[in-house]
């Protein structure tokens, strides 16, 4: 009887498959894998805005695979460690974008798995099916993220204006005065809230705020006395923690008249009573404006 044939013995003397060739049906196989995921990684990093992290982590990742993990793999799975680099790229971006961008990527997929199959049309059918549902669903959550953005982005500039305000109200008023003698029409109205503007122009007759500044500064007389008003400790009350504020300015009185004030003792244009309220726990807003006249 002649004697069985064997493969490689090892130590333990167990035996070894012969390798199996490589042939042109598994190269094939290989190719259309890597092809594939790197076209669907390519698809993912145009939806996580083709960052530079990216490339440089497939091309680190292709590094280690030949310096440390290329001696490690068996010569018959060597073919398959850069599909597998691709591989690792593509979870990688799975982690950088939505799931609504996932879903446009396996449809776009299995769009070219279909038309390969025409004319069995289902898979195709069901991935463009996939492809629309995603896309729209995409587009809602960008547009979601771009209000949220706005909205962020509004409250951030909230936040920085309100350090620009005063964080007294005795100073909040002589910075009035101030911008009324100057005739500053977009710092002035800057202390108001938009309802507050509303009924500070209506109380000078004007039909805005910038209006109203150019109002009252055509009628100051003393500029020099007009930019220091005083108030006595009553005109000014506190509210709980200081959040909030009243400034009765109708009895806001002004220093002893220099050499030029006009002889009648006239400063200017009296101001109302302001409702501050301190905004982001920086400065004071006009939230609310009453004409002295009531």
């Amino acid at each position: 009887m002649e004697p069985a044939e064997w493969g490689p013995v090892t130590n333990a003397g167990a035996a070894m498959p012969p390798t199996p060739p490589d042939t042109p049906g598994r190269r094939r196989a290989v190719r259309a894998a890597g092809l594939g995921l790197l076209a669907a990684a390519v698809v993912l990093w145009g939806f996580a805005g083709f960052t530079w992290r990216v490339p440089a982590a497939a091309l680190g990742g292709v590094v280690v695979a030949r310096l440390l993990l290329l001696p490690l793999f068996p010569r018959r799975l060597r073919a398959w460690l850069g599909p597998l680099v691709l591989a690792a790229t593509f979870l990688y971006l799975l982690t950088q974008v939505s799931g609504w961008a996932w879903g446009i990527t396996l449809a776009l997929v299995g769009t070219a798995v279909g038309v390969v199959r025409l004319p069995r049309w289902r898979v195709l059918a069901a991935s463009v099916a996939v492809g629309v549902v995603c896309a729209a669903g995409l587009l809602v959550s960008g547009h979601e993220s771009a209000v949220q953005q706005q909205l962020q982005q509004a409250q951030g500039d909230q936040v920085d204006a309100s350090r620009e305000l005063a964080d007294d109200p005795t100073l909040l008023l002589s910075s009035l005065t101030t911008l009324i003698v100057s005739g500053d029409t977009v710092g002035g109205c800057f202390y108001f809230s938009p309802a507050a503007q509303a009924q500070f122009a209506a109380s000078v007759g004007a039909r805005d705020c910038p209006v109203a500044i150019s109002v009252l500064h055509q009628q100051v007389r003393d500029p020099a006395r007009y930019q220091s008003p005083r108030l006595p400790p009553e005109a000014i009350t506190r509210g709980p923690g200081g959040e909030m504020a009243t400034v009765n300015a109708c009895v806001a009185t002004w220093g002893p008249a220099f050499e030029g004030s006009p002889s009648d003792g006239s400063v200017g244009p009296r101001l109302g009573v302001l409702t501050l309220v301190r905004q982001h726990g920086n400065g004071y807003l006009v939230t609310r404006y009453t004409g002295c006249g009531g």
